[in-house]
């Protein structure tokens, strides 16, 4: 795959550095594309580097294009000093207020280190070559202040971002042609579809292969991915963060034509919970560390347990970055039960609440309606309860010397 650029205005101002900035085209999608070039100077970001992709990530926006960033960059130029620190903290700044409204996607072709290792973070997809690694501090500062020896490949080479923080959403050698994969299932913008692509699969087709896919044993797995591969048109899908929280499938697919998403729980990967953790703990007599995600189904396997499901569930959302139109860095909190979904929002008058059973596809926002006022008390009650129920106890004693 190969990446054709158009002519077009050069954004930035100041010395030329390591980036580059284009409005392009990359596989048939127009798209507002930078590049760090690690061949100069490795990369080093100046001050001048720093505004340039500031303004092309607004460029993207202003003109509702995908904002596209290769990088393989050494940190900040530091023959510009604390400018430069001011320009990769002004790309940084720029980058996160595309969220929400065109897609981000980076791609590491190589080392990113110190402050532009924390742009791929705003990124919504990042994709790493074999050669990439990113971190902020090195193994040597690493070691000094915590004294553990590792490697660069095990500080933030891609196999460690795809598996341990997450960061890495696909892994590949043919960075441009992953990139251009991605486009044909994002839209260019948010007040746009995605594109529409000719598929040979009838909408209308029987799908048969299901009834093998999930075995007649209760006790046995079965992969995911085979059911995606059976229900997206002509059977291809491109997943993201395959060895990332692996009891998870997300991949992007087509039905009827029309780019979707899949998120499906594994059963090949801890049975596809989350739970399994504390079971095993409980097993053992272990207390769970602070924070441990999921509950013992120890209880459940024993005979013992008395309630039969969860009666609701608590999502919490601390975001960066403005989303929706809520301010900057909005934090959410959702209380969904069999009947109800509410969501509140701190700092912030606006919240949701629907009636899942009347109203399931969630049209009829009633949170301000009068008549739902107790619903909403009550609901608000359960949620403050649940909250101090999950909040972590850490670093308070767990009990008595």
């Amino acid at each position: 795959m190969t990446i054709r650029t158009e002519e077009a205005p050069e954004v930035g101002k100041g010395v030329v550095g390591a980036v580059t900035s284009v409005v392009g085209r990359i596989g048939g999608r127009n798209a507002v594309i930078a590049r760090a070039l690690g061949s100069m100077r490795r990369g080093a970001i100046t001050h001048a580097d720093g505004v340039r992709l500031a303004e092309a990530a607004q460029q993207a926006c202003d003109l509702g294009l995908p904002f596209i960033f290769f990088v393989a960059s050494s940190g900040a130029d530091v023959q510009d000093g604390i400018a430069s620190l001011h320009g990769w903290g002004r790309a940084a700044a720029a980058i996160s207020r595309c969220s929400g409204q065109v897609p981000v996607i980076a791609a590491a072709t190589g080392p990113v280190v110190s402050g532009p290792a924390l742009l791929l973070g705003l990124s919504d997809l990042v994709v790493m070559n074999s050669e990439a690694v990113a971190f902020v501090s090195g193994p040597q500062m690493v070691a000094e202040f915590t004294g553990i020896q590792i490697s660069i490949g095990e500080l933030g080479g891609t196999a460690s971002h795809a598996t341990a923080s997450g960061l890495c959403a696909v892994e590949s050698d043919d960075v441009d042609g992953t990139v251009a994969e991605l486009l044909e299932y994002l839209p260019s913008n948010t007040d746009e579809v995605p594109p529409l692509a000719p598929v040979h699969d009838s909408v209308l087709r029987a799908t048969p292969e299901l009834r093998s896919v999930i075995p007649d044993r209760k006790a046995a797995g079965y992969d995911a991915r085979d059911v995606v591969r059976t229900l997206c048109d002509d059977g291809e899908f491109r997943e993201v963060w395959p060895r990332w929280a692996g009891q998870m499938v997300t991949a992007f697919a087509r039905l009827g034509g029309m780019p979707v998403g899949f998120v499906a729980n594994q059963p090949r990967i801890l049975a596809g919970t989350l739970d399994i953790a504390s079971t095993i703990l409980d097993r053992v007599k272990i207390a769970p560390y602070n924070g441990i995600q999921g509950i013992s189904l120890l209880p459940l396997l024993d005979g013992t347990c008395t309630a039969v499901a969860r009666d609701s569930m608590v999502i919490e959302d601390d975001h960066q970055r403005a989303i929706f139109g809520l301010p900057s860095g909005p934090r959410l909190r959702t209380l969904v039960t069999q009947r109800w979904r509410m969501t509140i929002a701190h700092d912030d008058p606006y919240g949701e609440l629907y009636d899942l059973l009347n109203d399931p596809h969630e049209m009829d926002n009633v949170f301000d309606d009068a008549a739902y006022r107790s619903v909403r008390a009550e609901l608000m009650e359960k949620l403050a309860y649940r909250e101090m129920e999950l909040a972590d106890r850490s670093p308070l004693p767990t009990g008595r010397a």
